[in-house]
């Protein structure tokens, strides 16, 4: 007997998902949202967004896999009452700490300034930097952001970190917390955003916590957009307390193509690429969720709602 999972995304491949899934378990099919004409026979969905019309029909879920390790695209209240998991998959994990890294040693050894002075066609020299006078700050230390601060501290980066409440982190001096947050800016020259969008997260990177990094500081975000009021960042870059940024994520997407950032040369967009979830790898996790909530288990990396993640 072939049992089916639904699938609703307008942005992942069903039938690459379909292989990955029927590779290790045969008897598990994956059936995009428009295949599905009997709603009762889904015990479980994997997906990015419901369906059009909702997940109302669909009456024996047990499950929800979304497709994204944050869930800032759902309406949670829009959703059966049915435990919803976040993907965390390894090669997203790798993906965006080879992002985060990238960007870090992009602004440490100041190729962002060197491609300037490529275009404006001026030589001008500098001594390579050290890493111990280019502290990272990483906020959010869950799985990405501690696997961002650890590869950070593996290659030499003094690190510190900051969460809304304490998590230990190896060789990392972590702040926690409100009270937290004024030390945590003052440590670093270089800021990478990793949080879960929260209504405690949303705009934390504005003009007040903007203004108390240090002078000269880099931002890089591979959070959500939502993390950054916008015309705060492009403001503090113009006047030049930020001396750039590296930013993967915005508030609307794709960026409009009036938006300050592209007006600024100390800032790169990039179009949401810093991780993917591959389905060859995140196969299994989707497997050992779908048999977790059949047999009324917790799921792997499953949701607080009461947190928003």
């Amino acid at each position: 007997m072939v049992r089916k999972i639904l699938f609703s995304s307008d942005i992942d491949d069903p039938i690459g998902w379909g292989k990955a899934v029927r590779a290790l378990r045969p008897d598990l099919d994956i059936v995009n949202w428009p295949d599905a004409t009997d709603p009762a026979e889904f015990e479980f969905a994997l997906l990015w967004k419901p369906p059009p019309g909702g997940l109302g029909a669909y009456t024996n879920l047990k499950g929800i896999q979304t497709l994204g390790a944050g869930i800032n695209q759902l309406d949670l209240s829009a959703l059966p009452p049915v435990p919803l998991a976040r993907m965390i998959d390894p090669s997203l994990t790798e993906s965006m700490v080879d992002y985060a890294v990238a960007a870090v040693y992009r602004h440490f050894r100041g190729l962002d300034r060197f491609e300037r002075n490529t275009r404006a066609r001026h030589w001008q020299h500098e001594e390579p930097p050290h890493k111990a006078d280019f502290p990272v700050g990483v906020l959010g230390l869950g799985v990405l952001g501690g696997a961002v601060a650890a590869r950070l501290r593996a290659v030499g980066f003094p690190v510190t970190g900051w969460s809304r409440t304490p998590r230990p982190t190896d060789g990392v001096e972590v702040y926690a917390g409100d009270e937290g947050l004024p030390p945590f800016l003052a440590s670093a020259r270089a800021f990478v955003c990793v949080l879960a969008l929260t209504p405690q997260t949303a705009g934390i990177l504005n003009k007040d916590t903007l203004a108390a990094m240090p002078a000269g500081s880099y931002v890089i975000n591979i959070g959500r957009g939502g993390h950054v009021v916008e015309p705060d960042l492009a403001e503090a870059v113009r006047n030049g307390h930020i001396a750039g940024a590296t930013l993967d994520v915005f508030a609307k997407e794709p960026l409009p193509e009036d938006h300050p950032f592209y007006e600024l040369p100390q800032i790169l967009v990039t179009p949401h690429v810093a991780g993917g979830i591959s389905p060859k790898t995140a196969a299994p996790t989707l497997i050992e969720n779908y048999e977790r909530a059949l047999a009324g288990k917790p799921l792997l990396n499953m949701v607080d709602p009461t947190r928003g993640y």
